[in-house]
């Protein structure tokens, strides 16, 4: 059985990968029962209207039913359908923020993130899909109606148990299963009528495979699903019985022990119905299996064995005895094996539905176990990312990033543990800082800096923890310079070394010097720069840290590169691969070649940069180096421009911009409204061409970055040829429209590009 369902698992992955529809819906590893009516009522209202919510109680299967219309929609949302599960967040605040993730975007720190949603949804006619919104009501109603009221072709269908109370909102009460309507129809083709029954087959089926519906059990059958109102959660747990129990069994357990259910008046709360079938599952457990159950309720999404191994022993329980006990619940049910994440992974991972988590939860505070369950957590995650940091340089950094990727929503609730206890502050600055080159790689840069801003800001910081707040300051400063926020660079930094001074702490020192001696190149202190780089060299030398020399030298590369000496970047940028290579540094090898290919392009050696071209985006796109793939599709649209393929550059700038732009990597838009300016005066359009140059000006003036002597090197003839080719005025006027676009405008700008060479009139901003 086990391998049908990996087959079953691998044939969606399959479908799903071949499909034209962008989506990140779950893949589907049990069948779908039911529900024809109301799937046609809700697609049948998601036409017309724009926002459908699904109500009822919990465990009446909405997000499934929202999931299977979904996935029928498919087709009439070009720009996709995209699940967002609200379930996992904790505070109202985090809600844009997953949407904000969940469709691929960075967060800019300086501008609210519904503000970007607006912008990436303002011409879209996706379909979002916000799950488990009740105990977020105001906040996803308040994002709801922002999206709605500016972005007329979005469409959205929402789960909850109360109704967002948005204008236009249309609700749809999702009822239980269909259920035998009395005790009479006792025969299995009557029966195999009802979706409840069918359901229980089914269900019961993938625990005891020689499951039939017959004469003899039909009544028992359904008497179970009456009894249980159709409930789908309900009836899955009470089908996991039939693995050790009959039909008739279970009946007459639910018989004697769900008084509520069975006498209870008809209009009771169905919550509470299903709260007893959760507490009977729960009381019929031994009481080690009770533990284990409240403790992995600290896991927010999926876990791995070894990590609920590390969080469930202790307290009476035995680290050898978590594995049976494990296994002992994923047999009943609460606990299941989450096929996608283990798909995406590699290794097996789990979940809890989230009625029954949040019940585990609730009896894990009862037990008064919650403090020691979340330190084991958020010690195993703390461990999990110090042990992570070595293999950032090497081989297996891609299925590390992976793996840190896929325990996200567990990595974002240790270090809010952390920060919830003093005595978590310093192993949160140490992980936070240890993760910096994965927040760096995958694009979290907005999400590490509020992290590293709540860490810093905490009292016990400024006291004590030098040597823990050092790596955080660096981290964080990191962090800033990628988002071009130089001065709080700057600031973080400059205290970091004052730290690692007082404490003589050599690799710490050196992490400040090289952040202080990129930020005065950038800012065009090239001697300041190059001392504080040599500084930071001979520490490095000393301690015989190759990476990190191989890592200053292609610094020192681009310093070189900034103050237009290229033969001299070029020796550098070698001597770092040669080192690169010679330690297997995989990350380190495709950055080295990024840089090769574009130094290479400015010195006219087009075959040796194609070459560097085309193994450095392989390197850097199996490690998900957003950035640097962006850098490198950069360089290659250079080459192809070189070369005379104006199509093939447009086509490869343009895809670097769009990943520039949902990084928020104004380093990056800046060489991008340069490369497409030089594309757009080689196609006879000077009006853009001058435009995007003021566009490039514009956002440099308001990162604080100066034009180094290297590009204006590269500059100088495009403009004196604008100049000639427009007259004098009318190219300054030009310029000055494009001052005026600013990062924001320019990428729509650009993206706007056709047949009329007015950036300004096609941009609709």
């Amino acid at each position: 059985m086990i391998e049908a369902r990996r087959l079953s698992v691998l044939l969606a992955r399959l479908k799903r990968a071949t499909s034209p529809h962008p989506t990140n819906l779950p893949h589907r590893v049990t069948s779908f029962i039911g529900r024809e009516r109301e799937i046609s009522a809700v697609t049948g209202a998601l036409v017309p209207g724009r926002l459908v919510t699904l109500t009822g109680a919990g465990g009446c299967g909405k997000t499934r039913l929202a999931i299977e219309v979904a996935e029928r929609r498919l087709p009439d949302h070009g720009d996709g359908v995209w699940l967002i599960e609200f379930g996992a967040l904790s505070r109202p605040e985090l809600a844009t923020g997953a949407v904000v993730s969940a469709l691929g975007l960075t967060g800019d720190p300086t501008r609210p993130p519904l503000d970007l949603l607006r912008d990436h949804l303002v011409t879209s006619n996706a379909l979002l899909v916000l799950d488990n919104c009740e105990h977020l009501l105001e906040a996803c109603g308040d994002l709801v109606a922002g999206l709605l009221a500016t972005c007329p072709g979005l469409h959205i269908l929402a789960t909850s148990r109360e109704a967002l109370r948005v204008p236009g909102e249309q609700l749809f009460a999702v009822p239980t299963l269909s259920v035998p309507p009395s005790a009479s129809l006792a025969s299995s083709e009557d029966s195999g009528e009802s979706e409840a029954v069918r359901l229980f087959v089914d269900r019961a089926r993938l625990v005891r495979p020689d499951f039939q519906l017959t004469a003899g059990n039909a009544e028992a059958v359904n008497k179970i699903c009456r009894r249980l109102d159709g409930i789908p959660l309900a009836l899955e747990l009470a089908a996991a019985r039939a693995q050790s129990l009959s039909a008739e069994e279970i009946a007459q357990r639910l018989d004697r022990r769900f008084q509520l259910l069975t006498g209870g008046p008809r209009t009771m709360p169905r919550h509470q119905t299903l709260r007893a079938l959760i507490d009977w599952s729960y009381e019929q457990l031994e009481d080690k299996e009770q533990a284990v159950l409240r403790r992995l309720s600290v896991f927010p999404g999926s876990w791995t064995l070894g990590a609920a191994e590390a969080v469930c022993a202790g307290e009476r329980i035995a680290d050898w005895e978590v594995v049976d006990l494990f296994c002992r619940l994923v047999d009943k049910s609460l606990v299941e094996h989450d096929a996608d994440a283990s798909a995406s992974s590699g290794k097996a991972r789990y979940r809890m539905l989230e009625t029954v988590r949040t019940y585990a939860r609730d009896r894990l505070s009862e037990a008064g176990e919650e403090p020691d369950a979340w330190r084991r957590h958020r010690r195993y995650f703390s461990s999990l990312a110090l042990e992570a940091e070595p293999h950032f340089a090497g081989s297996e950094q891609g299925t590390w990033f992976t793996r840190l990727e896929t325990d996200l929503d567990n990595i974002r609730a240790a270090l809010a543990a952390c920060m919830d206890d003093e005595a978590g502050i310093e192993m949160g600055l140490v992980m936070a800082a240890a993760l910096r080159e994965f927040w760096e790689v995958r694009g979290h840069w907005s999400e590490a800096r509020q992290i590293f801003q709540r860490l810093l800001a905490h009292p016990m910081t400024r006291d004590r923890l030098s040597h823990a707040r050092g790596l955080a300051l660096s981290a964080a400063a990191h962090m800033a310079w990628y988002q071009s926020e130089l001065d709080q660079a700057h600031v973080l930094n400059e205290e970091c070394l004052t730290i690692a001074r007082q404490i003589l702490d050599e690799p710490l020192m050196a992490r400040a010097l090289s952040g202080l001696a990129i930020l005065a190149s950038d800012r065009g202190q090239y001697e300041r720069a190059r001392s504080l780089y040599e500084e930071c060299l001979s520490i490095r030398r000393r301690l015989g840290d190759a990476r990190a020399i191989a890592t200053i030298l292609n610094n020192l590369g681009d310093l070189a590169m900034n103050e237009g000496d290229d033969p001299r970047s070029l020796a550098l940028y070698e001597e770092s691969l040669s080192i690169r290579r010679q330690h297997g540094i995989i990350r380190g090898i495709g950055v080295s070649l990024s840089n090769l290919s574009g130094v290479l392009i400015r010195l006219g050696e087009l075959e040796r940069a194609r070459e560097y071209a085309e193994e450095c985006v392989p390197i850097l796109r199996k490690l998900g180096e957003t950035s640097r793939v962006a850098d490198a599709l950069h360089n290659r649209g250079l080459l192809e421009f070189r070369e005379g393929r104006l199509e093939e550059a447009r086509g490869s700038l343009s895809t670097a911009l769009e990943i520039r732009r949902d990084l928020v990597d104004r380093h990056g838009l800046i060489h991008s409204c340069e490369a497409f300016s030089h594309l757009a005066a080689a196609t006879a359009r000077p009006r853009l061409a001058a435009q995007l140059l003021g566009a490039a000006e514009g956002i440099r003036t308001e990162v604080k970055l100066i034009l180094h002597p290297g590009n204006q090197r590269e500059l100088g003839p495009l403009i004196e040829s604008l100049r000639q080719t427009l007259g004098h005025e009318p190219y300054e006027a030009e310029r000055t429209r494009g001052l005026g676009l600013g990062w924001h405008g320019a990428v729509p700008a650009i993206a706007a590009w056709n047949t009329d060479d007015d950036v300004l009139t096609n941009w609709q901003g």
